[in-house]
């Protein structure tokens, strides 16, 4: 006989021989894998007897056939769940997980469940994030189909140690492990597939302390159709594009902040020698110009160098709002006020205007008192004094939303907290 527990639309199942205080929750997303369940709970259960750890096994299962009774059948707890995706089914799962350690997977009996004592270890040790790694491990021959495994993870691994700054071999690797607590504090949004690089990006974000070891890889029991087969030929291309845009979504640090930066600055050099170059190489330049009727290079210079520099610090800004939306502690909000305070940030701004206000006046009273005015008398000023105005704008307004956020980002967590 087994209990029946029932939350909002969800009910779960418990077996009549449950673990009452497990210190290790296996949690499996299942759907209609009445093929495989049974053998699978079997290496669960070997894997927990030979770890030597309090466990349970929750089943998280969305099926049509009978995954569910022979899950429950064979010990394990059965979350019946409406609807299906595998972040969804993480979502769902969450107020149920007991364990101080959660252990993630697949239900298909390719990943060697019966091995799960170095995820023990490593949990023990203090590590809240290990990610399981087949390259680094073995692979059944077929196991993985070249396309994936010469190809799409290699490739998005990549890309993810490129954005990120890690050495991660397997960023796709379903059977992964993870501390309750860092699960909750995760707060995970994705449905389906990107649920595997939403976590490992958000690992980052929290700074967990993260581990990777190597694991075995088998190829599916024979009668077994992947999911990525059941949908279509298209399914691990799409699977693959919304894993991606986690990534880059994500990934604000890597293609705002320190590009706006590299921006901003070429695009102040720009400026920089476009308007001094007068000055700096005097008769030199008027020499060039006249023999050359090429004063318009630097005019386009200068014109460069303004776009490239405002648009530089509005990649910057973009990037710290970005961090400060996305990070789930506290510490990218803690740099930026330090770095941007409202008192600093509005003392550049004034000055920035004021310089634009000067040269404003200056051309005004210049042309005036002069007659036949060059180019460069003309129209430098100008294109400096609007591009210094603009950016003073630029910073104002953005620290200005930047330190709002923050408030609000500190008011959401006192009250939760509450």
């Amino acid at each position: 006989m087994h209990k029946l527990a029932k939350t909002d639309d969800c009910q779960l199942l418990i077996p009549a021989h449950d673990e009452p205080a497990p210190e290790l929750s296996i949690v499996i997303p299942a759907l209609n894998e009445e093929l495989t369940i049974g053998a699978f709970l079997n290496w669960c259960f070997e894997g927990i007897k030979k770890a030597d750890i309090a466990a349970e096994v929750l089943i998280i299962d969305s099926s049509d056939d009978h995954t569910a009774q022979i899950a429950l059948a064979a010990g394990a707890r059965v979350l019946k769940v409406p609807r299906r995706g595998l972040g969804r089914a993480y979502i769902d799962a969450l107020p149920y997980i007991r364990g101080k350690y959660v252990l993630m997977g697949d239900s298909d009996c390719t990943y060697d469940f019966r091995e799960i004592a170095p995820f023990v270890e490593k949990f023990r040790q203090g590590y809240e994030f290990i990610m399981g790694s087949r390259f680094r491990g073995s692979m059944e021959a077929n196991a993985m189909p070249p396309l994936h495994r010469y190809f799409g993870i290699p490739l998005t691994t990549f890309i993810y140690d490129l954005i990120y700054g890690q050495c991660f071999s397997d960023i796709h690797c379903g059977m992964r492990g993870i501390t309750l607590d860092a699960l909750k504090r995760m707060e995970l949004q994705a449905q389906s597939w990107e649920y595997a690089s939403e976590m490992i990006v958000k690992w980052s974000l929290l700074r967990l302390r993260v581990t990777e070891i190597p694991i075995k890889f088998y190829k599916d029991q024979e009668g077994r159709l992947s999911h990525h087969k059941r949908l279509g030929f298209l399914s691990p291309w799409l699977a693959g594009w919304i894993n991606l845009k986690v990534m880059l979504t994500y990934g604000a640090d890597f293609f705002l902040v320190k590009p706006g930066l590299v921006i901003a600055f070429i695009g102040a050099t720009l400026m920089t020698f476009s308007f001094f170059a007068k000055y700096f190489y005097g008769d030199a330049y008027n020499a060039y110009n006249n023999a050359y009727s090429n004063e318009n290079i630097f005019l386009l210079c200068l014109c460069t160098g303004a776009f490239l520099l405002n648009l530089g610090a509005s990649f910057f800004y973009s990037g710290i709002i970005a961090e400060i939306l996305y990070y789930l502690t506290d510490h990218a909000s803690k740099k930026w006020l330090k770095w941007l305070a409202y008192d600093h940030s509005f003392t550049i701004s004034i000055a920035l205007s004021l310089i634009g206000l000067g040269l404003l006046v200056f051309s005004c009273y210049y042309s005036m008192t002069h007659n036949a005015l060059s180019l460069y008398d003309k129209v430098y000023p100008i294109i400096t004094a609007v591009s210094l105005f603009v950016l003073a704008f630029i910073n104002f307004t953005s620290t200005l939303i930047l330190h709002a956020m923050a408030n609000m980002k500190a008011m959401r967590a006192y009250r939760h907290s509450k």
